[in-house]
């Protein structure tokens, strides 16, 4: 009986070490830039979120400049072509959101991450 309690105070101890061994924090960097553009002077990070064709309401202007790893003027964008269609979606403020012409979809760039 002795050894049954000593065995299982060694194996919760274990699970208890191993459990707090995995909440360390982590010190790996991500290196890599998302998917951004900035228009109208506001940074926006492209989504994986599709926008149906239908939803889209007006050109509203295009990529003028790639540049890497990230924008920083207007018109620019790191992943977008130059040329890259930009438009607005119907029923969202471009304050908020806006569509962008990228890897022949639209997809929604929002302007928070």
């Amino acid at each position: 009986m002795r050894k049954l309690l000593v065995s299982l105070v060694i194996l919760i101890s274990l699970f208890t070490l191993v459990g707090c061994a995995k909440n360390k924090v982590s010190t790996v960097i991500n290196v890599y830039p998302a998917s951004m553009l900035i228009y109208n002077n506001t940074n926006y990070y492209i989504t994986a979120e599709i926008i149906p064709s239908e939803n889209l309401d007006k050109k509203i202007g295009s990529v003028r400049k790639q540049v890497t790893p990230s924008p920083n003027n207007d018109g620019e964008a790191n992943e977008c072509p130059v040329g890259t269609e930009i438009f607005s979606a119907r029923g969202v403020d471009i304050k908020e959101a806006i569509v962008v012409s990228f890897n022949n979809e639209y997809r929604k760039a929002i302007t928070k991450k």
